[in-house]
């Protein structure tokens, strides 16, 4: 596989930065819609999303590595729909209410685990004027360069592991993740 030099990665079109941007908007614009953000996520966190889901709410008995498949695959239907409005619902309201409509911004410049794994960071609030606030909350995704386009791979620093429950490993910038 052969990846630009990581000096350049973050500066073109289709870059981590601008996979990780369209992806996050997705999610926290107006109007959310997972299946757009559901493009340019990984393959593992999307199955992962899934499991979590069905864990949480209780439908992870008989049938459940079906269900989740077809909610990985963005199969449209109940299913789909039932997953979409619960994620986006604690997304927007418990995890990143302070980023709702675009209200975030870049971060620093991609900091690179592997030529094909970085860390890309939004910092809530970008809009805002005013002084800085004292504590800086800052917003991570881990994001993997596939060969054609980089995907959203992670939420924090950490990769999925797909699995009843699904888990994760956190990534450090000097290892080398599982693919």
């Amino acid at each position: 596989m052969e990846v630009p030099g990581e000096n350049s990665l973050h500066m073109y079109s289709g870059g981590p930065i601008e996979a990780a941007f369209r992806w996050f908007s997705s999610i926290v614009g107006t109007p959310a819609d997972l299946r757009r953000a559901w493009e340019l996520t990984g393959s593992d966190l999307r199955l992962a999303l899934a499991q979590g889901w069905l864990v949480a709410t209780d439908q992870d008995g008989a049938g459940a590595d079906e269900r989740a498949q077809a909610i990985a695959a963005g199969a449209p239907g109940p299913l789909w729909d039932q997953f979409e409005e619960w994620r986006l619902t604690r997304w927007r309201t418990l995890t990143w209410p302070d980023c709702l409509d675009d209200n975030f911004g870049t971060y620093n410049q991609p900091e690179f685990a592997t030529p094909e794994l970085c860390f890309v960071r939004f910092v809530p609030g970008a809009r805002v004027s005013g002084p800085a606030p004292q504590v800086l909350v800052v917003v991570t995704f881990t994001v993997r360069y596939t060969g054609d386009q980089w995907l959203v791979a992670g939420i924090g620093r950490r990769l999925p592991l797909p699995g009843w429950p699904p888990t994760e490993v956190e990534v450090a910038s000097d290892s080398v993740p599982p693919s």
